[in-house]
């Protein structure tokens, strides 16, 4: 959804996008393109990056390359590309502003951001169908856990009396240490940026260094008919956050499961599956 509001076609050289993922829709900028620029599509995930380099070959897509690479840490040189895009990335960074520094220092003079990011204030019914599905098949997940374990156990209740207390600590250890490790986890993922809206990223943009920055809220859609389909798209979307643990076969069924149903109500009462974005453009001055 980047690509016509990123001048592509002022791009001679070179065209960055970190965060491409596979790399299925990012590929489509080359339309957009002179002949003469290359499309560097980067991700950090070494999974993402070897799924893209499949979709993408060399020999059917030679302007094309494919990199696994850190936003925070860009192995380019200065001043050395025309446009930086990056599409519901900024926020899985572990640091945001040194994401957005780093597309200012490979920027050329007069270069253009293009970012998009989830809206805060209105996020659109896709990401909470996909919460709540983990959720209820997490939920799901535990109660078949404590079944099993009750049953498992029962017999041995008496024996462990004796360990209760120190049990009981280290449960709390344990509590307390994921406690601690999903607060980690929000403070990379930097909470500011989640909950402040356009107003903190066109902010953020600003103090990296960038000029005429203009924010503005587009609603994209996901999908109008085919809950199965969405369903489908959105388990790989899950699975391929690093926020989310690995997911069995059986629970990615769970999953699966909850996201049609779940798509199926909306698409039922004759709303379709939209996810609120945030459109963010601006210059690196020249």
């Amino acid at each position: 959804m980047l690509h016509r509001f990123a001048e592509l076609d002022k791009a001679t050289s070179c065209v960055l996008e970190v965060g491409a993922g596979r790399g299925t829709y990012s590929v489509r900028a080359l339309a957009y393109m002179p002949e003469t620029s290359k499309l560097i599509l980067t991700d950090a995930s070494k999974e993402m990056v070897s799924a893209m380099k499949t979709a993408l070959p060399t020999d059917k897509y030679p302007r094309v390359q494919v990199q696994q690479v850190n936003a925070i840490d860009l192995p380019f040189l200065d001043g050395s590309v025309d446009t930086f895009a990056a599409n519901l990335v900024l926020h899985h960074t572990s640091d945001s502003k040194k994401a957005l520094c780093e597309a200012f220092r490979v920027l050329k003079a007069g270069g253009r951001l293009c970012l998009a990011e989830v809206d805060a204030s209105n996020s659109g019914t896709l990401f909470s169908i996909i919460q709540q599905s983990m959720k209820i098949a997490s939920a799901d997940e535990e109660e078949d856990g404590r079944h099993h374990d009750l049953h498992s156990h029962n017999h041995a209740h008496q024996q462990q009396k004796e360990g209760t207390s120190e049990n009981k600590e280290e449960d709390k250890f344990q509590d307390e240490t994921q406690i601690q490790n999903a607060s980690h986890h929000n403070h990379n993922h930097d909470h500011a940026l989640r909950h402040g809206g356009a107003e903190e990223l066109r902010r953020m943009i600003l103090e990296a260094g960038f000029v005429n920055v203009v924010a503005w809220h587009l609603d994209c859609i996901a999908e109008t008919s085919n809950a199965d389909r969405f369903a489908e798209h959105a388990l790989q979307h899950a699975m391929g956050k690093a926020n989310h643990s690995p997911m069995d076969a059986e629970k990615q069924e769970r999953v699966k499961a909850e996201l049609r149903c779940l798509a199926q109500m909306e698409l039922d009462a004759g709303r379709p599956i939209v996810f609120g974005t945030v459109i963010l453009t601006a210059y690196k001055p020249s």
